[in-house]
C-alpha cells in the first residue's frame, strides 16, 4: 500500500491497482494561526482489502 497525491496522471498510472480516495488535512508546515490545507490523496494497493479502508 502507498499513499500519493490524487491527480489524473496518478489515477491513470495506477489504474490496474485497487485505489481508494481519501481527504487529508495537512498540519505539518503550516504557520500557527493559518488555515490547514485539505487535499485529496489516493491509497494504492496491490491487494484486495479485507476490511473497509
Amino acid at each position: 500500500m502507498m499513499s500519493i497525491n490524487d491527480t489524473p496522471f496518478i489515477r491513470q498510472m495506477f489504474a490496474e491497482f485497487n485505489i481508494k480516495d481519501v481527504q487529508l488535512t495537512y498540519g505539518l508546515g503550516t504557520a500557527k494561526g493559518s488555515s490547514r490545507k485539505q487535499t485529496g490523496e489516493l491509497l494504492v494497493m496491490n491487494y484486495e482489502p479485507t476490511k473497509a479502508v
